[in-house]
């Protein structure tokens, strides 16, 4: 103690020691409080509610603008943890003056009134940005939704102040508003990307570029609106939800259109007709190009059969005939990591004429190759249980169908399942089973996080919403799901701790 504290030192070292723990306790405080901006400038801190500018990184609980007001610091980073709310009636200026702002968004947004980006600022959302019914979002520079954000537009979005503005969506954007372009471009820059919703896109005398990424519009069901062209490229896949009641999602374009890339139809349950026919696309001018393949899920026992996609005028019309019964009844079909493998497991009910079974693989969900084949047992009315290991998966998300052929050569597909294997199983690994289902899900997780606390979110993938959110105290790693409460569709898991975030989407029958 003499060496790092003299006696005539004594003093002054407790104090400091003293400053320091105190500030130590201070800074977790303040990271756990609740902020209010009544209103003016954020560096003032007179202007907040209590006196205290909150914490930069802002890491938990909130931050409420009650009043209008501007941000002009240099950076702001909102946490995985914490919220970040507008309120209605309520506007905030994000300007910069004469240097560049980046906000980071890993948490939650929550814009009830409007949100104004002016000037040099990087705006970068990595976590759930609700731009909610009456809620305006005015983008004068640079956007982008990230490959882990979610951005949920119930409101409407403006962007574009001169042409080197740039909205971007590298993730989930859902529209159920509008969204106009006033300037600048619209990106949509990764293969994951999806862009949904029953919104509008107002392209303001230009066209809907999308050269990549999943393209779903409706709201089961429901017409996505384009006021301009749009150009859809060959990492396109577009994604078509069709009911058994006659009803179906499509787009209206008031422009041009120029097809390229994957269609994927989506039948949910319900009686089809031979010779019934959808209309998912028109055009109010040219319509060119073709969708290439044409490919489609149902649910089991029933499949589509002599599916066709044409082009009459300036409209897509899908024409079905009839439909052929599988000859095998599945009961189940499960995948889950074993070590560096996934082990596959099905069962069948009943077998008529059952050759074998082709397992196959797919790395995006719609181009899908042959793995192994599995010898059937022809005709028998015994439950049936049959296994097969991927001894190579892919990092990621991979997915599986069984492809059943039988003696006659008539084949039939299987509902998709999917199995997350992360690299050297770091991660949260989520797995879901079974998938598709009707009545629950067990979810289960990588046991290496039990001694963390986890929260796992509940989305309609339709409209990016969640709506349930399940606090997972430690030392669990699984979770059964009650899926009573849920109307037949597509939703998704999304498992969050600390820096993490594993989504895995499943489909309830």
């Amino acid at each position: 103690m003499n060496k790092l504290c003299p006696r005539h030192r004594f003093g002054r070292c407790y104090r400091l020691s003293l400053f320091i723990f105190s500030f130590f306790i201070l800074s977790h405080s303040i990271n756990g409080q609740d902020f209010i901006l009544t209103g003016g400038n954020w560096s003032v801190a007179s202007n907040w509610a209590g006196g205290v500018i909150p914490p930069n990184p802002f890491k938990v609980s909130s931050i409420t603008i009650a009043g209008n007001a501007t941000l002009d610091i240099n950076s702001l980073t909102i946490g995985v943890d914490a919220i970040f709310t507008i309120n209605s009636g309520v506007s905030l200026d994000i300007t910069s003056d004469g240097f560049p702002i980046t906000f980071t968004n890993d948490g939650t947004i929550e814009n009830n009134g409007m949100l104004n980006i002016l000037g040099d600022e990087n705006f970068l959302n990595n976590g759930i940005f609700n731009n909610n019914v009456g809620a305006t979002l005015n983008n004068q520079s640079s956007f982008v939704n990230s490959t882990t954000g979610v951005l949920n537009n119930n409101g409407g979005i403006t962007s574009g102040n001169d042409d080197e503005d740039d909205f971007g969506n590298n993730g989930s954007m859902v529209n159920n508003g509008s969204f106009f372009r006033a300037d600048g471009t619209f990106t949509q820059g990764d293969k994951s990307s999806s862009l949904s919703g029953s919104g509008i896109f107002d392209m303001n005398g230009s066209s809907l570029d999308l050269p990549r990424g999943i393209l779903s519009p409706g709201n089961s069901f429901g017409t996505m609106s384009i006021t301009g062209d749009l150009i859809l490229g060959a990492g396109v896949s577009l994604q078509i939800e069709i009911g058994g009641d006659g009803s179906n999602d499509q787009i209206s374009i008031s422009g041009d259109v120029s097809i390229a890339g994957t269609l994927n139809l989506i039948f949910g349950s319900g009686e089809f007709s031979s010779g019934e026919n959808w209309t998912i696309l028109t055009a109010g001018g040219t319509l060119s190009g073709t969708f290439n393949p044409v490919n489609f899920t149902a649910p089991s026992g029933v499949m589509p059969a002599n599916l066709s996609a044409t082009y009459p005028g300036s409209t897509t019309l899908i024409t079905y005939t009839g439909a052929t019964f599988l000859p095998v009844e599945l009961s189940s079909f499960t995948g889950k990591v074993n070590n560096q493998t996934i082990l596959l497991e099905w069962q069948t009910a009943s077998e008529i004429n059952n050759d074998y079974m082709v397992v196959e693989r797919s790395g995006e969900g719609w181009q899908f190759s042959e793995l192994g084949r599995v010898k059937g047992q022809g005709t028998t009315l015994e439950d049936q249980f049959y296994e097969f290991i991927d001894e190579a998966p892919l990092e990621g998300i991979n997915y599986y169908r069984l492809r059943q052929v039988d003696f006659d050569s008539t084949e039939e597909y299987s509902n998709v399942i999917t199995v997350d294997m992360l690299k050297n199983q770091e991660g949260l690994n989520i797995q879901v089973f079974p998938n598709p289902s009707q009545e629950f899900i067990q979810i289960e997780w990588n046991s290496s996080f039990i001694s963390q606390n986890n929260s796992l979110h509940l989305i309609k993938a339709s409209t990016g919403q969640v709506i349930q959110q399940i606090d997972i105290p430690r030392a669990n790693n699984q979770l059964v799901l009650s899926l009573d409460h849920l109307p037949a569709g597509l939703y998704i898991i999304q498992m969050v701790q600390a820096n993490f975030r594993n989504s895995v989407p499943f489909m309830k029958n």
